[in-house]
Formats: structure tokens, C-alpha cells, sequence
């Protein structure tokens, strides 16, 4: 999907639309982690990751700029990673 942004001097500017997010839960800690990859209103890439309990509104959130999608997909499978050996398994949603 691509959306075309129109500007005043009559230049056409193109940008890529996607969105990639992945969502674990820690069964026995009762915790969540969500990572979203996505462009912001700027069209910059981001990387925001959330985390917390599942039993409060408690929370945190973090983001990050991303320079290109090969990071953005590395940094996503290292979290991947992480989350596993800390217990985490993906939602099913």
C-alpha cells in the first residue's frame, strides 16, 4: 500500500505505508511485551516497544528511530530472542 502526498509546487511525493507488529505474554509472570515497526507522521521509521503487567494499567513505552527496515526486522528478531529466553511466547491474536 503506498500513499501520495501532493505538494504545494506541484511536486508528488510517495511513501510506503506498512506496519509489522509482534506481541508476547509471560504465562507464569502474568506480563506482556509489544514491539511495533512502522513509519511515524514524518514518514520516519519507528520502533515502540511497550511492556507491563496484564493485571494493571502499569506501564511503560519506549521509541526508538530506526534508519532502515533491515535494522528495523534485525532489532524485532533480537527481541524475539530475548523474549523466549525470558519466558515470553507470541500471542496468538
Amino acid at each position: 500500500m503506498s500513499l501520495c502526498i501532493n505538494i504545494i509546487d506541484g511536486e508528488k511525493y510517495e511513501l510506503k505505508i506498512f506496519d509489522m507488529m509482534k506481541y508476547w505474554e509471560n504465562k507464569q509472570t502474568r506480563r506482556y511485551y509489544r514491539v511495533h515497526l512502522g513509519r511515524d507522521l514524518l514518514g520516519d521509521l519507528t520502533l515502540t516497544r511497550s511492556w507491563g503487567s496484564l493485571y494493571s494499567r502499569l506501564g511503560r513505552i519506549q521509541n526508538e528511530h530506526i534508519t532502515d527496515l533491515k535494522q528495523g526486522r534485525k532489532i524485532l528478531d533480537e527481541i524475539g530472542k530475548l523474549r523466549a529466553r525470558h519466558g515470553y511466547s507470541v500471542a496468538q491474536g
